[in-house]
């Protein structure tokens, strides 16, 4: 079981924490890493990651699930432009009607999840990171 931790912090001038994984995380990996509770982000389901490509500029699109932080958007954090534009691809390909509600947007660290099937099955299904 093989598996990826990307941190997105709001702060466009804190790089991605990008952690390799060989369990999926427990509640509090993303708690930390989000700062407060996690609430999955609804179709953010692909996720373009550039390490995983052999071109410059080019990521390899790979499947994904996705958590913020429940009470950001509330407490004030800082939008997280970077995690709302991986969000509105996420939606753009999936090309169906599925759509966030008007005005909703990510705020503070948002956490991005990918790896082998295994490890994803495990993350989605884990009632332990909803």
């Amino acid at each position: 079981m093989k598996g990826t931790m990307v941190t997105i912090p709001a702060d466009e001038a804190q790089s991605l924490v990008v952690e390799q994984l060989s369990r999926p995380p427990d509640l509090m990996d993303v708690y930390k890493a989000l700062g407060g509770s996690a609430e999955q982000v609804a179709y953010l389901t692909s996720y373009e990651h550039p390490e995983l490509s052999p071109y410059e500029h080019v990521g390899t699109l790979v499947r994904c699930v996705a958590f913020r932080n429940r009470e950001a958007t509330r407490d004030s954090h800082g939008l997280n432009e970077r995690a709302q534009n991986i969000w509105m691809k996420s939606l753009l390909r999936q090309r169906s009607e599925r759509t966030h509600r008007a005005g909703d947007v990510l705020c503070g660290s948002v956490v991005v999840l990918f790896g082998d099937g295994d490890f994803l099955g495990t993350v989605t299904t884990s009632p332990d990171v909803r």
